[in-house]
Parts: structure tokens; C-alpha cells; sequence
């Protein structure tokens, strides 16, 4: 019986791994990627009414006090969830909003928007680069709770 070298053995069992691998000759098919993010904007959530929206998209004007009379109190309140949700607008934010009194004239807050987190909530939503959020907002008894909501860059 005659023992052959292991330098044959070698070359063979390097070539099996290179061609398993996907480095002899074909190359691999192409990873899946994902789309680029897209920058964040209001205008990518339907859930918005569509004159709240400004700037192509950058901006967000709404009147969150409660309804005026003869307004649909369940879209108003609808119109409000989703931009807590849609701005991932922090608790104390809006708790600092609600009590607002007008002798303190115009606050602001800013947050960031983990989209990651918000496209697990909403998945229709195209990739969208994470945003810091800058709001501010202003009370009058006349006219109720004025809020705008920017896209800082």
C-alpha cells in the first residue's frame, strides 16, 4: 500500500472549500439590500390631516385643544394619537403641552424619533433616517393649544 502526500490532499481540500465558498469562478448572487433611508418627513403618515402638514414635509401645524363645536371630536382625538405616535412625542412633552398656561407664552422641547422603533408600529413605512424633533407651542384661552413641529437639520 503506498501512501500519498499530503501536499495532493492539501491543494484538493483547499480547492473544496474555495469552490464551497463561492470563490471559484461563479460568484455568489448579489445580498438583498435594503433601499437607502429616506429623510424623515410628515408627509409619509396618512393618518395626518393633510393642512397640518407644511414645508413639504418638514413641518407640522395643528391645534390640539379640544375640539370647537360641531367638529368630530373622534377625528380630532385621532388626528392627536397619531402624532404622539408619528413623533414619538415623550409623555412629559405632552403633559408639559397640556399644561400650558398662557402667562408663560411659547415653550419648546426637543426629541429624537427612533424610526426603526416607529416602522415596527407601522410597516408600510419606507426607511427613514432617525430625526430630532423641535417643538414648540403656545396657550390662549380664545384660541386653545397651538403646536408646531419641526424637522431639525
Amino acid at each position: 500500500m503506498q501512501i500519498r502526500s499530503s501536499g495532493g490532499i492539501a491543494a484538493w481540500l483547499m480547492l473544496m472549500l474555495l469552490a464551497a465558498a463561492g470563490c471559484g469562478g461563479k460568484s455568489a448572487a448579489p445580498a438583498a439590500t435594503m433601499p437607502p433611508a429616506a429623510p424623515y418627513s410628515f408627509a409619509n403618515f396618512n393618518c395626518l390631516p393633510a393642512e397640518a402638514v407644511k414645508d413639504s414635509g418638514n413641518t407640522l401645524a395643528y391645534d390640539l385643544a379640544d375640539q370647537a363645536p360641531g367638529e368630530d371630536s373622534f377625528a380630532h382625538d385621532y388626528a392627536v394619537q397619531c402624532i404622539k405616535m408619528i413623533t414619538q412625542m415623550p409623555d412629559a412633552v405632552y403633559l408639559q403641552m397640556t399644561q400650558t398656561t398662557a402667562l408663560q407664552g411659547r415653550q419648546n422641547a426637543d426629541w429624537t424619533v427612533d424610526t426603526a422603533a416607529l416602522r415596527t408600529q407601522m410597516a408600510s413605512l419606507p426607511p427613514m433616517t432617525d430625526v430630532t424633533l423641535s417643538a414648540s407651542w403656545t396657550y390662549h384661552p380664545d384660541n386653545g393649544l397651538d403646536v408646531i413641529i419641526t424637522v431639525k437639520k
